[in-house]
């Protein structure tokens, strides 16, 4: 099986603004989190909408 080529995972880590030694409800809590402020119906910030204009 080939390795896909794609960001290290503390890079992921730092992503979700959690450690590395994270439990996985953690996790759920940061991705959930970070999908509600960057979501574009829910998020009203001028910046962000129009980071999501321009795809």
């Amino acid at each position: 099986m080939k390795k896909r080529p794609g960001p290290p995972k503390r890079e992921l880590y730092a992503l979700l603004q959690v450690s590395p030694e994270a439990t996985d409800e953690d996790i759920r809590k940061a991705y959930r989190h970070w999908a509600q402020v960057y979501h574009p119906d829910k998020y009203q910030d001028f910046h962000v909408i129009h980071f999501f204009c321009l795809f």
